[in-house]
């Protein structure tokens, strides 16, 4: 297949992306709620309660946004994926490595080999990969809203000493829970993030597995967005140490020394075990280490 498709152009310039913080965004938004100075960064009595219970709303509603920009973003890149799949008449590797060459991931002898040239379909795709750039600045956009109101709560002087969770992190599970005064008990708070378990099995199992009726998912309250958060900063906390890769070291070496839980098994295997697989050993660890997290969370929310 070659030549330029009609009616596009490869140089077009991109639109201007209107910047988050134009006065009639903010005129709109619950920002304006926060005190002007921790708008400003003035400083101020950050201690109280009604400093942290005032941000809030502003964190959940930039949260919102950046969610609703993110999820836009990942459609976007889907749809270009399709088009490269029916440039490539549905050979699945062919769209991968045409996608990659497209987006500058390979050299030049890897582009060369492929049938599709990149530039048919850079034509193809361009109005989404403009769409995508503006919606990827807005999010961006975003997230730097979400990492300034983080570092305004009390509650950051605590987690500032944490490796692995940053202002942007803390934003989120806010973005996603709410003022974590609402919540009588940690217990609470773990559902809400779908760490707390159902009948004796993680909800995540029960959305693999299945077996679960519509009232039992109305009772557990389950959601995989939120779930992706918790998961998120466990997975931060591995990669940068400290003291909850520490426990998360401890509990994966105790669950490993357990006796066959009985449901886990390698792939493929269906033969008893002596012990739990690695893999079933890691999410437990994963899941006690963030549990763990969100309970010292919520203390120091309270205190």
């Amino acid at each position: 297949m070659s030549g330029a498709i009609p009616g596009l152009s490869p140089t077009a310039p991109v639109p201007h992306s209107p910047q988050i913080n134009s006065p009639a965004t903010r005129a709109l938004s619950p920002i304006r709620a926060v005190p002007r100075n921790l708008e400003n960064d003035e400083g101020g009595d950050q201690g109280t309660v009604d400093t942290q219970r005032t941000c809030v709303p502003a964190i959940r509603h930039h949260y919102r946004r950046r969610v609703d920009y993110h999820n836009a973003e990942k459609r976007l890149t889907l749809q270009i994926k399709a088009i490269c799949r029916r440039l490539c008449d549905g050979d699945k590797d062919d769209a991968g490595k045409l996608y990659k060459a497209m987006m500058g991931g390979q050299g030049a002898e890897d582009a060369q080999r492929l049938v599709v040239s990149p530039l048919i379909a850079l034509s193809a795709c361009e109005p989404l990969l403009q769409a995508r750039d503006i919606v990827e600045q807005f999010r961006k956009d975003e997230e730097k809203v979400l990492t300034k109101l983080g570092k305004t709560l009390p509650v950051w002087a605590w987690c500032e000493e944490i490796r692995g969770v940053g202002p942007l992190s803390l934003a989120q599970i806010i973005g996603e829970t709410g003022d974590l005064f609402l919540y009588a008990n940690p217990g609470k708070v773990w559902k809400r993030l779908g760490l707390a378990p159902f009948n004796g099995r993680a909800c995540s199992t029960w959305r693999m597995q299945g077996g679960a009726t519509a009232d039992d998912w109305v009772e557990m309250g389950y959601s995989p967005v939120r779930r992706s958060v918790a998961f998120n900063v466990g997975e931060c906390f591995i990669k940068a140490g400290g003291k909850y890769k520490e426990i998360y070291d401890e509990k994966k070496a105790e669950y490993l020394e357990r006796e066959w839980c009985g449901k886990c098994h390698p792939k493929g295997e269906t033969e008893p075990r002596e012990h739990c697989t690695p893999a079933h050993a890691h999410n437990r660890a994963h899941r006690y280490m963030v549990k763990k997290f969100i309970k010292h969370l919520w203390q120091e929310w309270r205190k």
